[in-house]
């Protein structure tokens, strides 16, 4: 199966971005001319704005951001997708960085199932492990920071991927208005995670040389800010 249509360009008759969706669908057929020396694609100059650095990409994205990160609507017209997670956190302390206020940290809860085996597996190991589909150990998020719900574990009422700013940090509560969908638009949203609880808790299977572990972690299931 190849790519043969865009549908983002069919449907929204941009005339002006069909050259762009035609290169695009080159480089995901794999048909792109390609540097055999280096292996690597070279992009046209007037195939897209070309940046030199993740502060200029961001400047782009997100110009004046400390002024404009309040504006909901804002938000919700722009992002910045990256290949890997390295660069993902890369982009999003910079994000985090300049939007004003203070930060509120928080931490997950990573244990191994087997009793028996967790001096085998120290708390710090299992902090610095980082499974795609899973936040990392420790959340700085500030109020007004844009976050992506990762994985909902009471649907219907939100879906995995939906857009979120946060609008107040508590202990174990972090309450977020949604930006994106029709209905539940500027609504409010509580994603709770009380110690005392009963919290579903998310398995991680880890692969290595020895015996299989299954890892619990336990912690809100956000990206943010949202790259």
């Amino acid at each position: 199966m190849t790519l043969q249509t865009n549908l983002r360009v069919q449907l929204q008759g941009d005339a002006n971005a069909q050259p762009f969706a035609e290169k695009l669908l080159q480089i995901g057929e794999g048909t792109f001319p390609t540097d055999l020396t280096l292996g690597e694609i070279h992009f046209p100059n007037d195939f897209c704005t070309i940046v030199t650095s993740v502060g200029e990409l961001i400047d782009k994205v997100y110009p004046n951001i400390s002024e404009n990160f309040k504006q909901h609507s804002w938000l919700c017209e722009r992002a910045i997708l990256a290949a890997k997670n390295d660069v993902v956190h890369e982009i999003n302390k910079h994000i985090q960085d300049m939007i004003p206020g203070s930060v509120t940290e928080y931490k997950s809860i990573d244990t191994v199932v087997d009793a028996d085996e967790a001096v085998n597996f120290p708390t710090e190991f299992l902090n610095s492990l980082n499974p795609p589909g899973m936040p990392s150990h420790r959340l700085p998020p500030k109020v007004g920071s844009p976050i992506m719900l990762l994985r909902n574990l009471e649907p219907p009422r939100l879906c995995n991927g939906t857009r979120l700013c946060i609008k107040t940090l508590l202990p174990n509560v972090i309450e977020a208005t949604i930006l994106t969908g029709n209905d539940d638009r500027g609504a409010s949203f509580q994603i709770d995670l009380n110690p005392q609880r009963r919290v579903p808790q998310i398995h991680h299977q880890r692969n290595g040389a020895g015996p299989q572990q299954t890892i619990v972690k336990r912690s809100f299931f956000l990206h943010f800010p949202l790259p």
